[in-house]
């Protein structure tokens, strides 16, 4: 601050000293820009910069851009503010930055009709920046409870949540209702690409009633054999009859005094918005995407010899935050033998980071056609970006450890003031470029277009990677 003291009291002769100065909505906009030399190992985030800038370059600002000030009152702003993560429905845990997210959709060159692939979607931060720039989405997903909105979701901004939940209930209904077809198909609607995922199925006793799909789901998660006649697969047999005979018949929407399929009750009676993966993207009228429950260690998407996707855009799970893990059991427990259900959930292990990382390459290497990008978030153990030697205890044991256990030690932390860097840092060590292929994976068929360092607290950072598929 007493540096921009020292240039606003430099640059004062210019003006008559009578001016009003108004921050938000300013008429004329000076800027003073200084270039510094980074060919010290003067550490500017430890202290005061001591050397003088080459050049100074002042002028007034006759153009510019829209706004990224998110307190702006009047102006336009920057066209993905209005995706900020204090204004959607439902948000998680670890739901990606909106800014970053978008920065990560142009570093792919995301634009319409894209082919976009998502293996660690989570709360589906990067897809909704995707699917702004009409992208198609397959994505996969673990944890079935992230899709579903099952405790790990949380609803931010109720009044929006609400209104997607009952804007996916008003998919209109068939204009004629009648009993299913011989061959086990019940007119109706689907949510689809492009539509709501709870989509209206024609009730079984043809009484012109609609009924939403979402009743024909089981509680515990389970399919009704109603529910796979609605979207249009074929059933055969007499067991699989879902005509008003069947005890799994299609049935009518619930009184209007019951929530709707896609809300439901809390403890003290209030009503909340349904929270699965689709209510963002319902909220902003965006293309829906695809979502397959999977493990990316064992991945089932198919393999073709020109590759299918045009790009892969991920922040993979690192084990700090989210945790890393992958379908298995543990050697070391006794199995246990329990009932298959529609709400069972398989056992986990952990995803090593070296382990996800060649997945991860290998996926794009297969996935990709020719010149296709990959982009994600590697992250980065600042000690070891800068050569700083820390104690065994503070390293999760002997030997390197993991990142959690770098962050995360048994023995806990002592705060190193060599590692808190500030965010704007220009550090010559962290911003050399050349450095960073180092912390990167590599794969025979994948090159590395670029990355940048982004400083996070407790001493970690993240390279923000850009690598192309080459030609086959």
């Amino acid at each position: 601050m007493e540096d921009k003291r020292e240039i606003f009291n430099y640059l004062r002769p210019m003006f008559d000293g009578d001016e009003i100065a108004d921050l938000h909505n300013p008429d004329t906009t000076v800027w003073a820009l200084e270039e510094h030399s980074h060919l010290t190992d003067e550490k500017t985030h430890l202290g005061p910069r001591q050397s003088l800038p080459k050049r100074v370059l002042l002028g007034r600002q006759v153009a510019g851009g829209r706004s990224l000030d998110k307190k702006l009152k009047s102006g336009e702003k920057a066209y993905f503010q209005k995706y900020e993560l204090s204004q959607r429905a439902v948000l998680g845990p670890t739901t990606l930055d909106n800014e970053l997210a978008f920065i990560m959709a142009n570093c792919a060159r995301v634009q319409s009709g894209t082919t976009a692939l998502e293996p660690f979607c989570g709360t589906g931060g990067i897809m909704v920046a995707m699917s702004h720039f009409g992208a198609r989405i397959t994505a996969g997903e673990i944890d079935i409870r992230v899709v579903k909105g099952w405790a790990v979701a949380y609803t931010k901004n109720k009044d929006a949540a609400l209104e997607a939940s009952r804007g996916r209930e008003k998919v209109a209904a068939p204009k004629s209702a009648s009993a299913p077809e011989p061959n086990g198909k019940a007119s109706g609607s689907a949510g689809g690409r492009g539509g709501a995922p709870n989509g209206t199925a024609s009730g079984g006793a043809g009484d012109g009633k609609a009924a939403p799909i979402g009743t024909l789901l089981r509680g515990n998660g389970s399919m009704q054999l109603g529910y796979l006649s609605a979207i249009g697969l074929e059933l055969h047999g007499a067991a699989c009859d879902p005509t008003p005979s069947a005890s799994v018949a299609a049935t009518p929407s619930q009184p209007s005094s019951a929530p709707a399929p896609t809300e439901r009750l809390e403890r003290d009676g209030s009503v909340v918005a349904g929270r699965d993966i689709f209510t963002n993207f319902v909220q902003y009228k965006l293309q829906l995407p695809e979502i397959v429950v999977c493990d990316n260690s064992t991945r089932p998407w198919r393999r073709l010899d020109v590759g299918w996707c045009d790009c892969v855009v991920t922040d993979p799970p690192y084990g700090v935050r989210a945790a890393s893990k992958k379908q298995g059991r543990d050697p070391g427990k006794a199995a246990e033998i329990r009932e298959m259900s529609g709400a069972y959930i398989g056992p986990k292990v952990n995803y090593g980071e070296d382990e996800l990382a060649s997945d991860l390459m290998s996926l794009a290497s297969e996935t990709l056609r020719d010149g296709g990008r990959l982009v994600f978030l590697q992250p980065v153990d600042l000690a070891d970006f800068l050569g700083i030697d820390r104690a065994a205890s503070e390293r999760g044991g002997d030997g390197k450890g993991t990142l959690r256990d770098s962050v995360h030690p048994d023995g806990g932390r002592k705060k190193d003031r060599r590692l808190c860097i500030s965010e704007t840092t220009r550090d010559p060590l962290i911003l050399d470029e050349a450095r960073y292929p180092d912390f990167v994976p590599a794969h025979e068929d994948m090159e590395l277009v670029g990355a940048s360092m982004q400083i996070l607290s407790g001493g970690l950072g993240r390279l923000l990677v850009t690598m192309r598929r080459r030609p086959r």
